[in-house]
């Protein structure tokens, strides 16, 4: 049984309900400029911020709906090819995973 709710699809299995996130695209997601943000107006003495142009936004902000490698892409990719970034990920996914198998082990 499939479910759709805005952005996000439902899928019953037995008991157990399985939530899909739709990856939106940057048009869909894009505020026109001056549109109040909705529960950003919790503060007493000021009005709720509205948005800006999208190049009024710092450039990292548009990176933000970007995934980040996994660690089966990262083992494929030759290591002459990597940037520093996606050799510090690798090192920090394979280092969490050795720690996950040992607490795993340590369990038992």
């Amino acid at each position: 049984m499939l479910l759709k709710t805005g952005s996000i699809v439902l899928r019953q299995q037995s008991r157990y309900v399985v939530r899909y996130y739709a990856a939106a695209s940057q048009n869909l997601l894009a505020m026109k400029a001056g549109t109040t943000i909705p529960g950003l107006g919790f503060l007493k003495d000021k009005d709720a911020p509205a948005s800006m142009e999208r190049s009024e936004y710092p450039e990292w902000v548009n990176r933000l709906d970007k995934s980040l490698p996994s660690l089966a892409r990262l083992r494929l990719m030759p290591e002459e090819e990597a940037s520093d970034k996606e050799m510090l990920r690798y090192l920090k996914l394979t280092r969490r995973n050795k720690i996950k198998s040992n607490n795993g082990t340590a369990s038992l």
